[in-house]
């Protein structure tokens, strides 16, 4: 991996799993949007590089990146996502899922990148996006191991 390309890194993990993918979490990310099938998983990153510097500003010694990854899928074959689920229901249906998911996932591909990952929040994201897809995000910091 270049060291300042993971978006490069996530982008490829992605779709060698036959996900969507998708770079930039605001304005930039609906602009990506389209019908998806039924199962069809979306990733969404927004992650930046922090490299950190020599003494005196010298050569590059190590690079984090840091952002946000979401996993959403808008619903499945079995269970179609509706507005008037409750939260348990949609815990039950596919949040739970997606989590697992995603934090396995992420597992893989940074070990698969030479990256240590550690989660410094998460949150639920219901009916995101002009999709109204749901999704679960991990705040994330990516350090070379």
């Amino acid at each position: 991996m270049d060291r300042f390309d993971i978006v490069s890194a996530l982008r490829t993990f992605a779709t060698s799993k036959g996900w969507h993918f998708i770079y930039g979490s605001d304005e930039y990310a609906s602009a990506d949007w389209h019908e998806y099938a039924p199962d069809e998983l979306v990733l969404v990153c927004d992650i930046v590089p922090l490299p950190k510097f020599g003494v005196h500003g010298g050569a590059v010694q190590d690079v984090t990146y840091s952002g946000l990854i979401m996993l959403g899928r808008k619903f499945e074959a079995t269970t179609t996502a509706s507005l008037d689920e409750t939260m348990l229901q949609k815990h039950d249906r596919r949040l739970k899922d997606l989590w697992t998911l995603l934090s396995n996932n992420i597992g893989v591909m940074a070990c698969s990148n030479g990256l240590t990952v550690s989660v410094g929040g998460s949150v639920n994201l219901i009916n995101f996006y002009s999709t109204n897809i749901d999704f679960v995000k991990f705040d994330v910091i990516f350090t070379e191991s």
